[in-house]
C-alpha cells in the first residue's frame, strides 16, 4: 500500500483516536479519550426532556427583535441600581437579583454582547458603563475566580473603549 490515500479513502483514519464511553442507569456518561482525559456529562432523565420538550412548544421558539438586547439592558439596569440605591449589601442583591446572575452562562454572555454592541455602534462611554457593571457584578457575585476570562474581556473592551474616547 502506497503512502498517498487512494480515491475515496478517508485521510483521517490513520489519526483518528480512539475514545472509551461508558453510560450509567442515570444517564449520565463518562468518556474517557486516547490521551486519557476523562469527562463526566451530566444525564437528563426521559421526564425531565418531556418537561423540556412540553415547554419549547408551548412557548415555541425565542424571536429577538432588532434592538433586543439593547433594551433588555436598559430595563434591567433600572432594577439594578434600584436594589443599590437601598443600600443592600451583596448577598441581600444576590438574592433579589435574577435578571444581572452573572452566573447563569447566558445572562453573563448577554450583558458582555452588549458592551460589544455599543463598542461597535461607537456607543464607548456606555460601553465602559455595561462593562464596569459587568466586573461589579462579578463581584456581587463572588464569582471573580471562575471568570477570569470574562474579566480579561471585558477589561480590553474597557481598555480598547478608553483609548478611543481619549482620541477624539
Amino acid at each position: 500500500m502506497s503512502d498517498i490515500n487512494e480515491p475515496g479513502q478517508n485521510s483521517q483514519q490513520a489519526t483518528k483516536k480512539t475514545v472509551s464511553v461508558v453510560a450509567n442507569d442515570d444517564g449520565s456518561v463518562v468518556i474517557t479519550s486516547a490521551n486519557g482525559k476523562v469527562k463526566h456529562r451530566k444525564g437528563q432523565s426521559e421526564e425531565a426532556f418531556q418537561e423540556q420538550l412540553r415547554d419549547f412548544w408551548s412557548a415555541g421558539p425565542k424571536i429577538n427583535e432588532h434592538g433586543w438586547l439593547t433594551e433588555s439592558y436598559n430595563a434591567e439596569m433600572i432594577q439594578y441600581q434600584q436594589l443599590r440605591s437601598q443600600g443592600l449589601s451583596n448577598l441581600d442583591i444576590r438574592d433579589k437579583l435574577t435578571v444581572f446572575d452573572v452566573r447563569e452562562k447566558s445572562r453573563k454572555n448577554q450583558l458582555i454582547n452588549t458592551a460589544e454592541n455599543h463598542y461597535y455602534h461607537r456607543k464607548y462611554a456606555n460601553a465602559m458603563e455595561v462593562c464596569d457593571l459587568i466586573i461589579e457584578l462579578f463581584d456581587v457575585f463572588d464569582v471573580v475566580k471562575k471568570n477570569k476570562r470574562e474579566i480579561e474581556e471585558v477589561n480590553n473592551i474597557k481598555s480598547h473603549c478608553r483609548k478611543k474616547l481619549d482620541s477624539q
